[in-house]
């Protein structure tokens, strides 16, 4: 019997898993075997919520009122069994089998519904498109989504990116990929570009090369990049780097290193 509700049971988990925005946003952070196993975990939820509705309606509602027959399941099995010619007790099994099946879809169908009108409750509630917020709830436990998804809500912060090559970039990120049925969150983001540059090979620090403040608005310029190819992220503040970049002027003008032949040794002194 388990065999024949093993298609509803993934039936009913894909659709809340496709159709209902908390739990496709939340599964996505899940992948291979771990994916289909929260699906099926779904799916039997609404088996077993099915189940005991059919029984407490089975054992609450009676089989006759006011002289009227209104046992439907035992109308079923008799239906099943002179349509299919088979026995009583095949005809029970097979009944029970297809109320669970449409129990089963029904209560996926309605949890579907009610996230939907949460979602829809939620926006309102915020004024924003709530699947910004539910992807913000999910990309919380990330230290580099949760900052990439902090530039793209508010567009004041700024991010620097260096990339495995050693080229980075400061900009503001206006898009992040949306989970789809292979991959999840952590696919590539469009970066709007304020500067960009390359760290130096020897001592890592950075060399800007380009501005792009002074190109046309209209342009829509933007950079998608992978974001396995990040190597470390941070939030950019122009004031607080003007200052690091001075002070790092200052302290490489006062540090002189000296070698001395005789002693064979290295001296630092400050000018």
């Amino acid at each position: 019997m388990f065999l024949l509700l093993l298609l509803p049971i993934l039936t009913a988990g894909f659709l809340i898993c496709k159709k209902s925005p908390f739990q496709y946003y939340r599964l996505h952070r899940y992948e291979g075997q771990m994916l289909y196993l929260q699906s099926a975990s779904l799916g039997l939820a609404c088996l077993l919520v099915a189940y005991t509705l059919l029984v407490l309606i089975d054992s609450l509602v009676p089989a006759t009122i006011c002289s009227y027959n209104i046992n439907i399941e035992a109308l079923l099995i008799e239906l099943t069994q002179v349509s299919l010619n088979v026995k009583h007790e095949q005809a029970s099994v097979l009944t029970w089998v297809f109320l669970l099946t449409i129990s089963t879809l029904a209560i996926a169908l309605s949890w579907v519904r009610l996230d939907q009108r949460r979602l829809k409750k939620l926006s309102k509630k915020h004024e924003v498109d709530a699947r910004i917020i539910l992807m913000g709830r999910v990309l919380a436990d990330s230290p580099l989504d949760a900052l990439l998804y902090e530039s793209y809500v508010y567009e004041d912060i700024y991010v620097m990116l260096t990339l495995s090559n050693r080229k980075v970039y400061v900009g503001v990120v206006n898009n992040m990929g949306e989970p789809n049925e292979i991959e999840g969150f952590d696919q590539e983001i469009s970066l709007v570009p304020i500067l960009s540059g390359y760290r130096d090979k020897d001592d890592l620090s950075v060399h800007w090369t380009t501005s792009y403040q002074e190109v046309d608005p209209d342009e829509n310029l933007r950079i998608v990049i992978r974001q396995e190819l990040i190597e470390s992220a941070s939030e950019f503040d122009f004031d607080t780097w003007e200052a690091f970049a001075s002070s790092r002027k200052e302290k490489d003008k006062k540090i002189k290193v000296t070698f001395n032949p005789n002693k064979n040794s290295f001296s630092w002194t400050l000018s």
